[in-house]
């Protein structure tokens, strides 16, 4: 068996601007191809702020999405988590996961799929990040984002 086919992919993005931004941008897009996603943030007010910011950062749609602590179905495609994600039950039902700048992780399981944001530093720093993940194993790409556009790391 391949063992390639098993790796838990990490997107790593470096962002210059707003989170809240970006995040809309990249949920936008997995909803187009009904992919299911949850956004750990650090707080409950980060969660608020955000959950805020999908219902009218764009004046002609909004993100269909909810808090974790609302009653969670499956047509619930982007769920908001301000909690240790290992503590969220209903990962199965998802896809991937987003984490904002601002959560810690300790580890990376329960999941296929992860994409972290933090904020861009130096690309010295960004590329050790990225080797350490590809040391643990996981199928690493990264990203450097310049004004709402990706620039491969």
């Amino acid at each position: 068996m391949n063992d390639k086919i098993n790796l838990k992919e990490v997107n790593l993005y470096f962002l210059n601007s707003d989170f809240d931004s970006v995040v809309f941008k990249l949920c936008s897009s997995l909803l187009k191809e009904n992919i299911c996603s949850i956004i750990n943030l650090n707080s409950y007010e980060e969660a608020l702020a955000l959950d805020k910011s999908l219902w009218v950062k764009n004046k002609t749609s909004f993100l269909p999405h909810t808090i974790h602590t609302e009653n969670i179905t499956s047509l619930d495609n982007i769920v908001l988590l301000d909690d240790d994600y290992k503590n969220f039950k209903k990962f199965d039902d998802f896809d991937l996961i987003i984490f904002s700048p601002n959560v810690v992780i300790d580890k990376l399981k329960n999941f296929r799929r992860f994409f972290l944001f933090s904020y861009f530093e130096k690309k010295d720093k960004c590329l050790l990040h990225k080797q350490k993940l590809l040391n643990k194993g996981f199928k690493v790409k990264s990203f450097v984002e310049r004004n709402m556009k990706w620039d491969i790391l």
